[in-house]
């Protein structure tokens, strides 16, 4: 802190180079030269470690709900596109949603749908809806 520098502690894989991220947190701009030491790594036990590595190697095979989409998109699809998918949803499931509860809000985003001079309304889809 005598420097002015915050960095948060972290778990990360042990490689040659390891990215930092560094605040500033006085009021002076700082410059950092190369081979200036940020940080101190620190070996952690092998109960944690293993716990590491299960976050950071994906999954041996995809959520169940994950792997239905894609049985149910099979026959749309050729087996390289398939595959792609595949290495897709792997990649990302995280961020669909396992079940009608697991959805998130947020105040982030803000839209605005143009009416015209029309009043907005609010309804629900026809259950006749061709699209679904």
């Amino acid at each position: 802190m005598k420097a002015g520098a915050l960095t948060a502690r972290t778990i990360v894989c042990p490689r040659e180079t390891v990215p930092v991220r560094l605040m500033n947190v006085s009021e002076e701009s700082k410059v950092l030269h190369t081979g200036t030491v940020v940080g101190q790594l620190t070996e952690i036990g092998e109960v944690q470690k293993k716990a590491m590595y299960d976050d950071i190697l994906p999954p041996k095979e995809l959520r169940k709900d994950l792997a239905d989409l894609l049985r149910k998109s099979k026959s749309g699809l050729t087996s390289e596109q398939r595959q792609k998918a595949k290495e897709f949803l792997f990649k990302y499931a995280s961020l669909f949603a396992e079940n009608n509860f697991d959805f998130g809000r947020t105040g982030i985003v803000k839209h605005h749908i143009e009416t015209g001079d029309n009043r907005p309304i609010k309804q629900q889809p026809s259950p006749f809806d061709e699209r679904g």
